[in-house]
C-alpha cells in the first residue's frame, strides 16, 4: 500500500489536494494525537467525517517508529521542528 501523509496540521483541509490525493493513493493519514480519538470534538467536522468513512487514516506520533521519526524531523525547516517535540 503507498499513501500520503497531510502535514503539519491535524485537521485535513477540503481542498483540491484532498481530493486528489484520494483518488491516486491508497491511503491518506493525518497525524493525529491518539487523546483526539477520545475527544473527536476537537477535531473539525469535515475530518472527523473523513476518519469515520476511513478516507483519511490516523497517523498517531505515539506509536510511529522513532528512528523514521527522528530522520523526519531532521528534514524538517526549523521553524517546524516543533512538532517533533512530542515524544
Amino acid at each position: 500500500m503507498q499513501g500520503v501523509l497531510y502535514f503539519p496540521m491535524i485537521n485535513v483541509p477540503d481542498s483540491a489536494w484532498l481530493m486528489h490525493s484520494l483518488l491516486y493513493w491508497d491511503a491518506v493519514g493525518a497525524i493525529i494525537p491518539e487523546r483526539f480519538v477520545d475527544e473527536p470534538e476537537r477535531l473539525g467536522e469535515s475530518t472527523r467525517a473523513l476518519l469515520r468513512e476511513e478516507l483519511v487514516l490516523n497517523a498517531f506520533p505515539a506509536s510511529a517508529h522513532w528512528g523514521f521519526v527522528s530522520a523526519f524531523c531532521d528534514l524538517l525547516p526549523a521553524d517546524e521542528k516543533r512538532v517533533c517535540n512530542i515524544r
